[in-house]
Parts: structure tokens; C-alpha cells; sequence
């Protein structure tokens, strides 16, 4: 009776469920794509898809129809490409805007792996084994939607009802298994990330996050993008040093904060960090005021890699006239800090992490960003620029919240906010914010939901 009733539900979702405010929708898009498919052969590694790319005829143009899951609030929209465990795209309700790059035609093209190839679709990948790219977004997934028939706990607390995908990596037997949420009155999407090693034997991997960011109106990093990362110190590998200077730079002053300066639209390459401070990264336009970001836990996923082609790149591959632009920056998120390293995952062992993407505007920045709220702290030059005027919190909640007050340094005062949505960015100025004031937010219950201490 229980297997017969969970069946019917999930039959139900087939073309449409609704869980109060949220909404998932069983569809398919079509995507134009060069065709290629024809020249795979698989003698990759354990059988995968090769590509020989000098074999293809980039004006062969073809249809591509896609298994897809929408999923709606009132705040965001995002189309996920279950069956290759892939966000499609992410889009902000509140300003209409896309916030992940998507090329207007797929398209294959060279990659330093060793399946030889790459596809250049767009959206948000998820990849094992390591590598450029590595494998998995080359894979067919096994994906369903969990009705919430046995509570929340196959969606991890994070809403009813959730989509499910998984992978296993031929290479190292290891298991991936992503899970989407989007809560009702949230304006991020959930990702819960489990890696698991069924096999006996010690498995080496790294797992990264590609998040393709392009915020504001255009699907193209905007000329005052900063990329905002939580780091002191950056480093460029042997072989970009003459594109982008000097192997290890301070953050706080390196011209690559900004896309301007990643100059000639000749000047690929990427930057790492040794660490991060905090567990989030992402980009800002200052000049649509607004931007994205990539919010995780830096326990099991501390590296960052952003690659870009540099600012106003004529072309990304001269050969493929297909690719509609390459002005955006992928963001990697990865459980190694360098993409040639490897971390092992012990027999029967598994690691688990959850992270979430979302717009963000009206901040000018990010100086902390947990679950609940993106903030940034400033002081305006024409306000005196010293401790005596006072300073500017910007709150951007990502969720909503109830009755929410907030308290600044030891001797603030206690304000009530009330209650807050994504939609609106709230702006708390006061004498009492200086270098070293603390920060605590709280939500209608009394529960802290934010503390940070302000840097300016």
C-alpha cells in the first residue's frame, strides 16, 4: 500500500508538483547544438566518450532535446539538465536576469582531459575525477523528483520536495549523488553534494564546482565586474605569469579583483588560492549593482579557481565561430585547492557538504555570506571617511525572515528590522560601526542567524 501510494505521487510529478510557494515542473528544452555526436567513439578511459574535435564541422548545427526540471518561487527560477547533472540556468525573478553564463549554441571543443574534449553548453557542472572538466559531465545521470512521501529526509531538511541526480565515476568507482532544493521563500538554490566509495580499495579524486557567473543583464561579465573572493593572497601558475603578473599577489591590491584589468582580450588564464577565509566567493557589477554568488562549507570544499579569457576576448577558439561569447569567468569550488591535486576517499567511506547559489544586489560587495544573508560594510569618502561617521551595513537576505533585529558593537542599540525578504536590501548606517564592531542578527525566535565583525 505504502510502495503504491509513494508510486502514484511521484507518477503525479511527472508534468507538474507543487510543494506551498515552489514550484517543480517534469519538461524538456531544446538546445541548439553543433553536431557531434556522430564522431564519438568510446575509447576514453573505461569505455567513455572520445572526441577528435578537428573532425568537426562547427556550421553542422542540429536540435538537442533535453530532459529538464524547473524549479520556481517567487524569487528565482532554475532549469536543471537532470540527466547530465547539470544547472541549466538560474535565474533572478526579482531583476529578470540570468546569473550563469549558457552558450547560445553547444558546442565541443579541446580540453586537456583524457576524454579530449569538452562541451561548452554552459551552467553549473559538478566533476570527478579530477582533470580539466573531468568526466562526469560527459555521463548520462539516473535522476528522479522526491515527493516528500517519507518526510524531508531524502531532500535533507531543505524543502518537501527536491530533485535527485546521481553518477558513478568509472575511474574510481566513486558514487556522486547531487540533490536540488529550493526552499519557498528562498532566492537560493540548495545543492547537497555526497561522495561515496562503495569499493574496498582507497579511491583519489578531487571533486570541483563550475560556476560559470555572468551577473546583470547581458550573459557576459559586465567591464565593473569584481570578482570577490575571501583570500589575502593569490597565486598564478608558472605558465600565465606574462598574462597576468606575478606569481603570488596580495588580494586586497591586485588589478585581477577587476575583469578591466585582465587586459588586451588576449589575456586567459586563472588565479588559485591557498585558502580562504570564509566559505563563500563570487562576482559583483557595480555597475548593475548586482551580483552572484557561490556559498558552500570550506571544510570539504576549500579551493577556488577562477578562470576567465580576459576582458573583452575577441574569440574563445577561432575555429568555433559558434561560441556566442566569452566574456564570463568560471568560478571552481573544489575539494583540493589546486586542480592537480588529488584527495583520497577510504574504502566504504563517504563525505558530504551543501552549498548554495543565488543572486544578490544593492551590496557593492560581499564582506560576509552564510545560509541567511550576504552583507558588506562601507564608509563613503564623503562622509568624512573617518570612524566618527559612521558606516553603511548592507543586509541582502537570502531567505525570509520574521521580526529580525539587529545589533551593532557592544554598545549598539538593539533595532528591529522586522521582517525581511529577498526582494528588498536593507541599509543600517551608524556611528557605532568602526573596524573591529561586531555584527549580530537575529531571527524572530531569538536564534543568531549572522555574527561577523566589520573590517573596514
Amino acid at each position: 500500500m505504502h510502495f503504491h501510494l509513494h508510486l502514484q505521487i511521484l507518477l503525479s510529478c511527472l508534468l507538474s508538483c507543487s510543494y506551498g510557494t515552489t514550484t517543480i515542473t517534469n519538461t524538456t528544452i531544446t538546445i541548439p547544438t553543433v553536431n557531434y555526436f556522430h564522431l564519438l567513439n568510446y575509447s576514453g578511459p573505461d569505455h567513455m566518450p572520445h572526441l577528435n574535435v578537428s573532425q568537426v564541422n562547427f556550421q553542422d548545427i542540429t536540435n538537442v532535446t533535453h530532459s529538464a526540471v524547473v524549479m520556481e518561487n517567487k524569487y528565482l527560477k532554475v532549469v536543471l539538465l537532470p540527466a547530465m547533472g547539470r544547472v541549466y540556468r538560474i535565474v533572478d525573478l526579482v531583476t529578470g536576469h540570468d546569473i550563469l553564463w549558457k552558450n547560445a549554441i553547444a558546442s565541443p571543443n579541446g580540453a586537456n582531459n583524457d576524454l579530449g574534449w569538452w562541451l561548452w553548453i554552459g551552467g553549473i557542472e559538478y566533476t570527478l575525477p579530477g582533470q580539466e572538466h573531468g568526466f562526469t559531465w560527459a555521463l548520462d545521470w539516473q535522476w528522479k523528483i522526491s515527493s516528500g512521501i517519507h518526510g524531508t529526509k531524502n531532500c535533507h531538511g531543505h524543502a518537501a520536495t527536491c530533485v535527485i541526480t546521481s553518477i558513478t565515476e568509472p575511474t574510481t568507482g566513486i558514487v556522486e549523488t547531487l540533490t536540488f532544493s529550493l526552499g519557498n521563500t528562498a532566492i537560493s538554490l540548495t545543492t547537497d553534494v555526497e561522495l561515496e566509495n562503495p569499493s574496498n580499495t582507497t579511491a583519489m579524486y578531487a571533486h570541483w564546482t563550475n560556476v560559470p557567473f555572468v551577473p546583470g543583464p547581458t550573459n557576459m561579465l559586465p567591464d565593473s565586474t569584481e570578482f570577490i573572493i575571501p583570500t589575502t593572497s593569490i597565486h598564478i601558475d608558472p605558465r600565465w605569469v606574462n598574462n597576468l603578473g606575478n606569481g603570488t599577489q596580495v588580494w586586497t591590491t591586485s588589478p585581477l579583483r577587476f575583469i578591466k584589468n585582465w587586459v588586451n582580450g588576449t589575456l586567459m588564464g586563472d588565479l588559485t588560492t591557498n585558502g580562504l577565509e570564509n566559505g563563500y566567493f563570487g562576482v559583483y557589477s557595480h555597475e548593475d549593482q548586482e551580483g552572484a554568488a557561490r556559498i558552500f562549507e570550506t571544510m570539504q570544499t576549500p579551493g577556488c579557481d577562477t578562470w576567465s579569457y580576459g576582458f573583452h576576448p575577441p574569440s574563445c577558439f577561432p575555429q568555433n565561430t559558434n561560441i556566442s561569447n566569452c566574456r564570463y569567468a568560471e568560478m571552481w569550488g573544489g575539494t583540493v585547492t589546486h586542480l592537480e591535486k588529488l584527495r583520497p576517499l577510504q574504502p566504504k567511506k563517504r563525505i558530504h557538504w551543501t552549498e548554495q547559489v543565488q543572486p544578490y544586489r544593492g551590496t557593492r560587495g560581499i564582506c560576509f555570506a552564510n545560509k541567511y544573508v550576504i552583507a558588506n560594510v562601507w564608509r563613503d569618502i564623503n562622509g568624512g571617511g573617518n570612524d566618527s561617521a559612521g558606516a553603511t551595513v548592507a543586509l541582502s537576505f537570502n531567505v525570509e525572515l520574521l521580526d529580525t533585529k539587529i545589533l551593532i558593537g557592544a554598545r549598539g542599540l538593539l533595532r528591529e528590522l522586522g521582517d525581511v525578504s529577498p526582494r528588498n536590501v536593507v541599509y543600517v548606517t551608524d556611528t557605532m560601526v568602526v573596524k573591529g564592531s561586531h555584527i549580530w542578527i537575529w531571527n524572530s525566535l531569538n536564534v543568531l542567524v549572522a555574527t561577523f565583525a566589520v573590517k573596514i
